[in-house]
């Protein structure tokens, strides 16, 4: 298993490519441990500077996370991922970057028992409450994104108002919360419209929407927000950007 470090190239960028390769290809496997700094050096013949180096880089990219006073673990849910898009991009820059103006209006903030579902991707007790945030976002005054947030009720810091909820989720959370969430997954399906977000979309209830569900978590990969967005697609129409490795 041992790879040979061409000089040719720089070696810092020859270590990354190394452990990267090795994390997807589940060398070191879903939460393993990573191996510490001074045996991978050893290994592959370079500085633990160097591999220090290497270890930040995955560490940015969420491949790994470091968990305090126990090491340094493969980041099991990036790897269950299919494919990276890159940064996230909050939906009213989105917007703006379509060409449109953006705008929040606060429909609904209430508290109730968390569902098995948002229990699950929450990763929290049964019992939990949730505070659930519905919003609707506009393009040009138009009905864009319908958006359902829900976090745990225990992370919040101060009591909710009404123009709160007006904010970006960011700038909310971090408020709020006094927490911010350093990388999301998000699952792209097609769903029926429930009958709330095909009123505000002026569409048949059960008409086909696209709905993107997302979960982001901290950078210690703790989830903090599970969110559910429904896209109007006959008004703002969501574009990625992929590039081929």
């Amino acid at each position: 298993m041992t790879e040979h470090i061409q000089r040719a190239q720089p070696v810092a960028d020859q270590v990354l490519n190394i452990l990267r390769q090795r994390i997807q290809e589940h060398v070191y496997g879903p939460d393993d441990r990573m191996p510490a700094e001074s045996e991978l050096a050893a290994e592959l013949q370079v500085s633990r500077a160097t591999i220090r180096s290497a270890m930040a880089a995955l560490a940015a990219e969420k491949l790994i996370v470091r968990r305090q006073g126990d090491g340094t673990y493969i980041n099991r849910r990036l790897l269950e991922t299919s494919t990276h898009f890159g940064s996230i991009s909050e939906f009213t820059r989105m917007i703006r970057s379509s060409g449109q103006e953006p705008s929040i209006e606060a429909l609904n903030i209430f508290t109730r028992p968390a569902d098995q579902s948002e229990l699950d991707a929450l990763e929290a007790q049964p019992g939990s409450q949730v505070v659930v945030l519905v919003r609707l976002f506009l393009a040009d005054r138009k009905p864009a994104i319908y958006s359902i947030n829900t976090l745990l009720e225990m992370q919040m810091c101060q009591k909710l108002e009404q123009a709160d909820i007006e904010e970006t989720l960011p700038t909310f959370f971090k408020r709020c919360c006094g927490q911010e969430f350093t990388y999301g997954i998000s699952t792209l399906s097609a769903q029926g419209a429930t009958a709330d977000v095909a009123e505000k979309f002026g569409l048949a209830p059960g008409s086909p929407v696209l709905c993107m569900r997302e979960v982001f978590f901290n950078d210690d990969d703790k989830p903090l927000v599970l969110a559910t967005n429904y896209i109007n697609e006959a008004v703002f129409q969501l574009r990625v950007a992929r590039s081929f490795d």
